[in-house]
């Protein structure tokens, strides 16, 4: 199967925006609803705790439960962890 990278961040990077105007998080704002404005890293070691995980602006897809492998799937129900760990 060939990916896609471009499509694959654009798809990561609508999930950002929809995830923080799910939740209510604005730059504009101020307070627990102020967004931060950072970049997500998002690293694919070999293994790992669970399907995938979350910790200090890192989220972590591991490789050994094709967590890493289904981040590049068209089908959006397959990236619910994506969603879970931002």
């Amino acid at each position: 199967m060939k990916y896609n990278i471009n499509e694959t961040f654009t798809r990561l990077d609508r999930v950002y925006e929809l995830t923080s105007m799910v939740s209510g998080l604005n730059l504009e704002y101020n307070g627990i609803a102020r967004k931060v404005n950072n970049k997500i890293h998002i690293t694919n070691p070999d293994t790992g705790a669970g399907y995938a995980s979350a910790t200090h602006y890192h989220i972590i897809i591991q490789q050994v439960t094709g967590a890493g492998k289904a981040l590049f799937k068209k089908k959006p129900n397959e990236g619910w962890y994506i969603w879970h760990e931002i």
